[in-house]
């Protein structure tokens, strides 16, 4: 209810994720897609993660698809031969039924 609750919930989570991965990561190159649905969506009926900032967190009891996504840019060459130009995009995915919150 944090993130749902603050002024403007976006930028809310993405700081508190940049605080835990900032030093490995650029954050400027996160992309977040956070999406909301009543019931647990199937997996392979899931859009592609866009190259915006996509955020519909949900409410109470609603169902809470978070995916993060990053491109990571090789710097040597040897590796640059090996995977696709423009690096190699990286997702992590979590979903789960957000819990009854009380509402100021």
């Amino acid at each position: 209810g944090i993130v749902q609750q603050s002024a403007d919930p976006l930028d809310t989570f993405r700081t508190t994720l940049c605080l835990e991965v900032n030093l490995i990561v650029d954050c400027d190159l996160v992309v977040l897609d956070v999406t909301s649905f009543e019931n647990f969506p199937d997996p392979a009926a899931l859009p592609p993660v866009g190259a915006a900032d996509s955020f519909d967190a949900g409410t109470a009891e609603e169902i809470t698809l978070v995916r993060v996504t990053y491109r990571w840019n090789y710097l040597t060459p040897f590796l640059q031969n090996l995977i696709l130009p423009g690096g190699q995009e990286y997702v992590s995915s979590a979903i789960f039924k957000i819990e009854p919150f009380l509402r100021n």
